[in-house]
């Protein structure tokens, strides 16, 4: 027997005592991992290319395979790499999840490698996002709102609008005049006119919800 295949054979069966401890048997034997273009590789969640490792921001492995494209020896764990975006909740191979994320369950995949004894051990993670704490409690954030008004009503840009009510889909909780600007002079030619029309601009504190990436969305009322 060679000594790589004896050596193989020997991880194989460490690993196999001492899966609790995430032992990782895959051995030099294996193709080096093909250049990924990562934007290209984006335009779809899942990818597979030859190897064993996923790109290392943003993916996770989700199994190996043996692909006779690939070359090589396909060992106990093949010689081609299926990957997975990070994102949402996922199952990835191994124990541990990538960074802002967390284990939320662990499972036997075949596609995970040859050893695997359920129920007592798993090859597998399912991994949740680490999320904000403020997640699902409401917030306020900024709005700009703007309308045309008469010079006449000057005192009350803004300030005369409701608050703590639904107007067009956003709750509004305040506004104060943020600029404005002469759109129309009044009937005397003047900007000063009474019944001269003005662009009032105002900044307003309208309702949101805080989303797992800590992001305060817009609420729909």
């Amino acid at each position: 027997m060679s000594q790589p295949r004896a050596h193989a054979l020997l991880m194989a069966s460490l690993c196999g005592a001492l899966i609790l401890a995430g032992c990782d048997a895959r051995t030099a034997e294996a193709p080096q991992a093909q250049e990924v273009d990562e934007q290209a590789a984006g335009l779809s969640d899942t990818m597979t290319q030859c190897g064993y490792e996923c790109p290392p921001r943003g993916w996770h492995t989700r199994g190996w395979s043996c692909a006779p494209e690939c070359g090589g020896t396909c060992g106990p764990w093949g010689n081609q790499v299926t990957c997975g975006v990070n994102t949402g909740t996922f199952t990835m191979c191994g124990y541990t999840c990538p960074n802002d994320f967390q284990p939320i369950g662990s499972s036997c995949k075949p596609e995970c490698g040859p050893f695997c004894l359920a129920p007592y051990y798993s090859n597998a993670t399912t991994c949740a996002p680490i999320c904000d704490s403020r997640e699902g409690t409401h917030g306020d954030m900024e709005a700009d709102f703007r309308y045309y008004d008469a010079y006449a009503n000057y005192e009350g840009w803004c300030t005369s609008l409701p608050t703590d009510v639904c107007v067009d889909g956003s709750y509004y909780y305040s506004r104060l005049l943020a600029g404005f600007f002469c759109h129309t002079v009044g009937s005397n030619g003047s900007c000063g006119d009474p019944d001269a029309i003005w662009e009032v601009n105002c900044r307003s504190r309208i309702d949101c919800v805080y989303d797992c990436e800590g992001a305060c969305v817009k609420t729909d009322c």
